[in-house]
């Protein structure tokens, strides 16, 4: 009897001894995907009056982003007067709560107020004007945040679905190369920050074609380090070889892949654009109903950090769009917080997928 209590005692030592090395068990998505990539999440200024949620938002995860307090229309609504305080406030957050600061974003074709393409008669401004102001704008943004800001985003969604470039006002004003210029004055504002090209829809052939000869040129240039892949995706769509194929393609150009705006849409019939939710065709999974929509979130999350894990060599930081449901900018329940900012399925199947990983 002796013997068998000594075993017993012998075997819950050499078992504490063993849980004392390995170290205790990762509780938050920042502590379980350390070693792999940052997880980030991006927030509004009125989180910060939201204690529940932005208590959720400072001990899960140590990369954040901005919604709209750094677009263009924000810093600067009218020329020469910059406002920063709610974005000021934002970073002040995560300085706090040792997160590290993406800025979204320096040049996109929404939210950039009218006054950049008008000159003095309210005509088309000249291209020296629009030009000036661009880097007017990107200096002094950069100087301000200098030494605050991990990574930037230059240029947002310049491309359509098919590889071509999209409208857009600095395109028309700057002409096709734009996307250089932009970046150009962003590596003059600053040699050192981590500058990125965003967009939506990679997974689309032709897009993911034209995005990565972009950032193999621009890199052979020194303009360009990072790619980041908004994942506004749903149930469905993309399928698992698309996605992987975008990983692939972005990684064999070498670039620092940060997966942006992620969040998933289980309306069945509809997905996440970069402009809102579109009516997906039948081959992106159209169609039918999603019978346990908790449940197809829960696994769609677990697959794709399943994905994000096997490039982690590649994959930077992973940032949700969006800290709950009721702060999700579409419809539905695409994040991992419910709209009472308590923890969903899909919270537990990412926490415990990036626990197998360690």
């Amino acid at each position: 009897m002796k013997l068998t209590q000594l075993t017993v005692a012998l075997a819950a030592c050499l078992l504490a001894s063993c849980a004392s090395l390995v170290g205790p068990e990762p509780a938050t998505l920042r502590d379980a995907a350390k070693g792999s990539f940052k997880m980030g999440v991006a927030l509004p200024y009125r989180v910060l009056r939201d204690a529940q949620a932005s208590g959720n938002a400072g001990r899960e995860f140590n990369r954040l982003v901005c919604e709209n307090e750094m677009k263009f229309e924000s810093l600067q609504p009218r020329e020469g007067q910059f406002t920063f305080e709610q974005a000021d406030a934002l970073v002040k957050f995560a300085e706090e709560h040792d997160m590290e600061i993406h800025f979204h974003t320096l040049v996109w074709h929404a939210q950039t107020p009218q006054w950049v393409f008008r000159g003095p008669d309210g005509q088309q401004a000249s291209k020296e004007l629009v030009l000036q102001r661009l880097k007017t704008h990107i200096k002094t943004v950069m100087e301000h945040y200098k030494g605050k800001i991990a990574t930037w985003d230059v240029v947002n969604e310049a491309y359509n679905q098919d590889g071509s470039l999209r409208f857009s006002p600095w395109r028309s004003a700057l002409g096709d190369d734009y996307l250089r210029i932009c970046f150009q004055a962003a590596r003059e504002a600053d040699p050192k920050a981590v500058l990125i090209y965003n967009d939506f829809d990679m997974p689309h052939k032709g897009k993911r074609e034209a995005v990565a000869k972009m950032f193999a040129d621009f890199k052979k240039e020194g303009i360009i380090d990072g790619l980041g892949l908004q994942t506004h995706w749903n149930a469905t769509w993309p399928t698992m070889e698309d996605a992987e194929a975008t990983l692939k393609a972005f990684s064999d150009v070498g670039a620092k892949i940060y997966i942006s705006e992620m969040d998933i849409n289980t309306q069945q019939g509809m997905r996440n654009s970069g402009l809102g939710l579109v009516r997906t065709s039948e081959a992106e999974g159209g169609q039918g109903a999603i019978a346990d929509p908790d449940q197809a979130l829960a696994d769609r999350y677990a697959q794709l950090f399943g994905l994000f894990l096997k490039y982690k060599k590649n994959v930077e930081a992973v940032t949700l769009w969006g800290i709950a449901d009721h702060y999700s900018w579409i419809h539905g329940q695409p994040l991992i917080f419910d709209s009472k900012n308590e923890k969903k399925k899909a919270y537990f199947s990412v926490l415990e997928t990036l626990k197998k990983n360690r």
